[in-house]
């Protein structure tokens, strides 16, 4: 079970997918080398008498599926782990964040609202005074933040 665990969290890691990236860009850079989807002779004959970095002759093309990068079976695989790794690590950070908004609490009614402990009330006067006191005081704050 810790195996399992320590697998998901390493899948679902940003650093993982990001080095199952560089990985992807590195063979689309190897299949854009070499030419694709040619005969097996072709690669024997050119790539046996200089062989790619030194060592990759044809047969060792033919054997890592070289010859057909873009459908082999490690790239296609690297691809499918690269979805699965993008979405685990999206589900591992969304879901926490969605638990939370669903925690959230939305006061509709002035009742509630009062039970805050961050709630203050001010009596204010029926001609209006302090209201229009606290809007030049706001519109001064205003023209103080604007840039």
């Amino acid at each position: 079970m810790i195996i399992v665990k320590n697998l998901i969290l390493k899948i679902s890691s940003l650093r993982f997918a990001i080095s199952l990236i560089i990985f992807i860009a590195i063979a689309s850079g190897i299949g854009t080398f070499i030419p694709q989807g040619s005969n097996n002779e072709f690669y024997i004959d050119n790539f046996d008498r200089a062989p790619i970095f030194g060592f990759l002759d044809g047969e060792k093309v033919l054997k890592l599926q070289l010859d057909h990068i873009y459908t082999s079976f490690w790239f296609l695989f690297t691809l499918i782990l690269l979805c699965i790794s993008l979405a685990a690590c999206s589900f591992r950070r969304q879901i926490p964040s969605l638990k939370a908004s669903l925690k959230w609490i939305e006061y509709k009614s002035e009742k509630k609202f009062r039970k805050l402990q961050l709630t203050t009330s001010h009596p204010i006067n029926q001609d209006g005074e302090h209201i229009s006191k606290v809007d030049l005081l706001l519109k001064k704050r205003m023209e103080n933040i604007q840039i």
